[in-house]
């Protein structure tokens, strides 16, 4: 029982900290039982684990969860004959970042203070003395998140227009864009009067902008390709001379709706409107079969991909979630994520994988 209580009081003091309680020297190295040393001499099953939430770090760059860096073995033998044969590293890798899994190493974030009052919890010899130390930790934890929460608070009251403040602007401004359906997009041609093909109407800024608030331009091919086709009508010249073998291609018109008419534009101002390239135009007419009607994509539709069954991708999720989590921190306590204490990396985890 000693040896665990001077096992888990030195983890607390592994964050650095110079200073220690000096109620610490009163543990004795000598002081162990029978079942302890059997313990120490077998193993445990259960691995240790420490804090690993970085101290001092914003919540955006530790939201994912870090994998043990002590991880027993033998704990990946327990379900190795259900696997035939190992996947590849690329499947592999690809499970670990769809658990949401980060591979750095921990550091405490806990203070001088937390490891006074856990190293006090470990040796009190009465319920009382525990009972007073886990309420001073508790009211510690307390002080310190309403701290951080205030101080989030005040750096948004600042007068004018912060620096803070512009982020929190932008970040709303940047979520509504990719709520938005339509892409905003300004062609280099914006202001210009753009003339259109053997008339005297032109098409102004104003009406430009209304074309591209009723056009689809959401990231749809097949609609966007039917309204590219009905937006171009192929020209039938009256007298047509052509070499024997030339290739020379039809020639088509663009027009757009405006008030209710048909407005013709050059090809330039048609795709610059509509944000596309010249190659989406020639593939919607390509695509286009004798009933006027565009053919479905079946880009990666071809139905021959080289798959791995999810039997086997359930079963290395297995062996991941074989890895205890660990409790957040008061910083991040009211989280609904899990953590995984440790420094091991990817190319570690797949030796052990392969080794079953």
């Amino acid at each position: 029982m000693f040896l665990d209580l001077k096992e888990n009081v030195q983890q607390d003091f592994d964050s650095g900290d110079s200073v220690k309680d000096p109620a610490y020297d009163h543990i004795q190295e000598d002081h162990h039982s029978d079942s302890d040393n059997e313990q120490e001499k077998n193993g445990s099953d259960e691995s240790n684990f420490e804090n690993n939430e970085e101290h001092g770090q914003p919540m955006h760059k530790i939201l994912k969860r870090k994998v043990g860096k002590r991880v027993k073995i033998d704990r990946f033998y327990e379900i190795r004959d259900i696997i035939s044969e190992p996947v590849s590293y690329k499947v592999y890798s690809q499970t670990i970042d769809k658990l949401g899994l980060k591979f750095k190493k921990p550091i405490n974030d806990t203070c001088n203070n937390c490891d006074i009052f856990h190293n006090h919890i470990n040796i009190s010899k009465t319920a009382d003395a525990r009972k007073k130390y886990e309420n001073l930790l508790a009211a510690h934890h307390t002080e310190a998140e309403t701290a951080y929460e205030s101080k989030k608070l005040d750096k948004l009251k600042l007068p004018g227009h912060t620096h803070m403040e512009c982020d929190v602007d932008h970040a709303t401004i940047k979520i509504f864009k990719k709520k938005c359906l339509f892409t905003i997009h300004v062609p280099r041609d914006w202001y210009n009067l753009v003339r259109s093909a053997r008339t005297k109407r032109t098409t102004t800024a104003k009406q430009k902008h209304k074309i591209e608030e009723t056009n689809p331009t959401e990231k749809i091919s097949l609609r966007r390709r039917d309204f590219i086709v009905n937006c171009i009508s192929e020209i039938t010249p009256k007298y047509e001379y052509k070499n024997e073998g030339s290739n020379r291609s039809k020639n088509f018109a663009f027009h757009f709706v405006v008030n209710g008419a048909k407005v013709r534009v050059c090809k330039h101002f048609f795709v610059s409107t509509l944000s596309i390239s010249t190659t989406m135009v020639r593939t919607a007419l390509k695509e286009l079969n004798t009933e006027g009607m565009v053919k479905s994509d079946t880009r990666g539709r071809h139905g021959h991909q080289k798959s791995t069954s999810t039997a086997i991708l359930k079963v290395i999720r297995q062996l991941i979630e074989l890895i205890a989590r660990i409790e957040s921190h008061y910083l991040g306590a009211k989280t609904s994520r899990e953590y995984i204490d440790g420094s091991l990396n990817l190319a570690t985890l797949y030796r052990l994988y392969k080794k079953m």
